[in-house]
């Protein structure tokens, strides 16, 4: 999505020090008091159930150095880390768009950010899962190659695909198979899917073992429902189509879906369609008003002082998927759903 919002919003230009974390410090106590407050109601919810749990954020846009010192949100990832200690999750999320991207008055030091980035998820005590956005690729540098050689460190148990950059993580104990899966792979396009990778998730969730929840997370929401004003059908052409058909087949044999968690629409949206969950996010990304949907209502927050997650809770057993929020918005941005 257009990032002119993301320079217009009016956040503090203190440094990303001064505000959050630097070099040495602790996370800050405002961090652990929100988890905190999400690990009540995600106890009081769970009460004894047997659920594959994840940490997910999204839509970071983060500056670097002195670019956009209004949003050094890559600190966040530190944050993301410490829910899921906190929380006990099985894994942490990363659904795209971590960086800016396109220059912010100077040159944005991509490599500097993406390497940034990494260093901060290589902290997590639980894997790390990337679903690769539009923005990520810095102009087509980074090519999906590129950021396939370096994804799989953080997750050794996942099964990748050829190139890397996208597969799945098997949950035996808590009876789960979740996809991370790049739907910005089809060049030149910002958004799609390539064959190889439809190939490799067709396959893989129809075996997803009987009595298990498959769990799809990508950046791109490849339905009407995800778009901006004015609204338009998705970007992902015919490759988008496919994707969306295997998840459907799948359910309409007998598949077991939780739901397809996405960010990149810059707010949240809940529905079914076609029996399949989706699941949107707003994360950290701003959009104009000129662009939001008339019925969608934004959750303000300051990310110097607030974070913007989603505990994901997936009961196989009951075929249940609950998402509470992690920071602002609170109790008010919980939903979930049934599969």
């Amino acid at each position: 999505m257009g990032l002119a919002a993301l320079a217009a919003v009016g956040m503090s230009s203190k440094s990303a020090a001064a505000e959050g974390v630097a070099d040495g410090e602790d996370v800050p106590a405002w961090v652990d008091a929100e988890i905190a407050e999400t690990k009540g109601r995600f106890d009081k919810w769970r009460k004894g159930r047997n659920c594959a749990v994840f940490v997910a954020i999204t839509d970071l846009h983060s500056g670097i150095d002195d670019v956009a010192k209004y949003r050094h949100t890559a600190k966040h990832i530190l944050y993301a880390n410490r829910a899921a200690e906190m929380l006990g999750a099985d894994a942490v999320i990363n659904l795209g768009d971590w960086g800016l991207e396109y220059p912010v008055k100077k040159h944005h030091d991509g490599q500097k950010l993406l390497d940034t980035v990494f260093e901060f998820h290589s902290r997590a005590k639980v894997p790390t899962l990337f679903a690769t956005g539009n923005h990520d690729h810095y102009y087509r540098v980074f090519s999906n190659e590129y950021l396939g050689l370096r994804y799989p460190r953080f997750c050794r148990g996942a099964v990748f695909g050829a190139s890397g950059d996208y597969g799945y993580l098997d949950l035996p104990e808590k009876k789960c198979r979740v996809f991370f899966l790049n739907s910005s792979s089809e060049f030149p396009r910002h958004y799609g899917f390539d064959g190889a990778q439809l190939d490799f998730f067709r396959k893989n969730l129809s075996e997803t073992p009987k009595g298990w929840a498959a769990f799809v997370c990508t950046h791109y929401c490849v339905d009407i429902l995800g778009s901006w004003l004015p609204i338009q059908p998705h970007f992902a052409g015919k490759s988008g189509d496919r994707f969306r058909r295997i998840m459907e087949e799948y359910v309409a044999g007998g598949g077991v879906l939780a739901a397809n968690l996405t960010g990149d629409s810059h707010f949240d949206r809940t529905f079914s369609k076609d029996g399949v969950n989706i699941f949107i996010s707003q994360g950290y990304g701003t959009i104009e008003e000129k662009h939001r949907p008339k019925d969608i209502v934004l959750e303000k927050f300051n990310p110097n002082t607030q974070m913007l997650a989603e505990l994901v809770a997936i009961d196989a057993d009951a075929r249940e998927i609950k998402l509470l929020r992690i920071g602002a918005g609170g109790q008010s941005r919980d939903r979930g759903a049934k599969f």
